[in-house]
């Protein structure tokens, strides 16, 4: 159930947030409350959410550049650690608020729009891709944007490989740039070269442009990733309901097996998303006792030969067992003894489950003996070596391609068990 993991390379990326529009499009709203501030559920704020998922990433040098007139309510918002820049003009352009924080940053630092919303994927994947780009920006480019993205977006022009041109007045035949934008420390000499062209007027796409002449911009292909950028009052009744979809994809974790992630993932997030917009919270703890139970009820079915009462229980307890992590993660309520009960009952139900099968197919025979002692081992080998890679700092989402994690297991015990055919569970498990 962990929900904040550093990417590699992270801790040494400034995050600078431009939060300095004064949301003309969005008006009435934005006369109330600067355009970040607006929520996407109550108690959360487009910023709100931008910040947590740049936490979750490992990014811990934040700059925020706003107005002045917006300083007081975006502070009021922000951790103490968390730097704010204001700017005293009345008119400029993004690009001259970049260049405002710029100077307080060395190294590498990411730009994001303080009206964009994004899964968390997005993030980690420019983070992962843009570490071991040579380029001055990387951009994040989407494909396959919405009409209206389209017609609104920076589109991008590419040429073998990198970007040759960003302007809003282009075709959208190549795609449009996210709001996310990686700048390695020669970036800076392009943000300055179009300061000094164009002074407060210079737009971000100004300084694109001079790098792109030079070969130094390149981008990470994101489509099919969720992200909204809000510019108007319809904009953002569009971004309150992309939202939950995004809280939903980002319940999936990479440790996920095959079964995980296309069947029961798709059931456990929606309880837990309901659970989660209606304000019920049920103490993790409580789930994974429920769940444990539910498993070993499917176990003494099993052992009492009643196959398809026992498979159902069995994946309807595989299922509930994703929820104590999920509600966690969204009331954020994480600790590592849910996490260590949860392991522990997962070990405990699946050892049930091994006995419940080897009492339905008793007597044993001397072969079937040996593989119920084989079943019984692999289930704690297996769970110990995930948990050995996570704690070396390996990557485990490729496990969820190989057949052996629990969610397969247990789908696989409820197939066989439906059919029954106990022996074929117990080969598998």
């Amino acid at each position: 159930m962990v929900w904040s993991m550093s990417l590699p390379h992270s801790e040494d990326v400034s995050v600078i947030i431009l939060a300095a529009g004064i949301g003309s499009r969005l008006k009435p709203f934005s006369e109330a409350s600067p355009k970040c501030l607006m929520e996407l559920e109550p108690g959360v704020s487009i910023l709100d959410f931008i910040l947590e998922r740049v936490r979750r990433a490992g990014l811990r040098r934040i700059i925020v550049v706003t107005r002045r007139e917006f300083s007081h309510s975006i502070r009021a918002r922000l951790p103490n650690d968390v730097e704010l820049v204001e700017l005293d003009l009345d008119s400029f352009e993004n690009l001259y608020s970049l260049w405002a924080a710029v100077g307080r940053v060395d190294g590498s630092f990411l730009v994001l729009m303080s009206d964009h919303i994004f899964e968390y994927e997005l993030l980690k994947r420019v983070l992962s891709e843009a570490v071991k780009a040579r380029e001055a920006f990387m951009l994040c480019l989407d494909r396959e944007p919405s009409v209206i993205e389209a017609e609104e977006g920076l589109k991008l022009m590419l040429l073998n490989g990198r970007v040759v041109e960003a302007d809003k007045s282009l075709k959208p035949l190549y795609g449009i740039d996210t709001g996310i934008i990686y700048c390695n420390p020669h970036a800076r000499k392009y943000i300055e070269e179009a300061i000094r062209l164009r002074g407060s007027k210079a737009a971000i796409k100004d300084a694109l442009n001079l790098a792109a002449a030079e070969n130094q911009v390149g981008f990470v292909d994101v489509t099919g990733l969720l992200w909204k950028d809000v510019d108007t009052p319809k904009d953002l009744e569009k971004a309150r309901k992309l939202y939950w979809r995004i809280l939903g994809r980002e319940l999936t974790r990479p440790s996920d097996g095959l079964v995980s992630r296309y069947l029961n993932r798709q059931i456990s997030s929606r309880i837990s998303i309901s659970l989660y917009r209606r304000r019920l919270y049920i103490n993790p703890n409580i789930i994974s006792i429920i769940s444990f139970l539910i498993c070993v009820c499917g176990a003494i079915f099993l052992a009492l030969q009643s196959f398809l009462m026992g498979g159902l229980l069995i994946q309807a307890s595989s299922i509930i067992d994703g929820v104590d992590g999920e509600l966690a993660r969204l009331f954020r309520r994480v600790s590592s003894f849910g996490a260590l009960l949860d392991s522990f009952l997962d070990r405990l139900a699946d050892l049930s489950v091994i006995m419940g099968l080897i009492i339905a197919l008793w007597p044993l025979d001397q072969i079937i003996g040996i593989i119920s002692i084989l079943a019984s081992a692999n289930i704690i080998l297996v769970s110990y070596l995930t948990h050995l890679l996570q704690g070396s700092g390996i990557d485990i989402s490729q496990i969820r391609f190989i057949p052996v994690t629990r969610d397969v297991r247990l789908f696989m015990v409820f197939l066989a068990a439906i059919l029954g055919m106990p022996l074929i569970a117990l080969l598998y498990i």
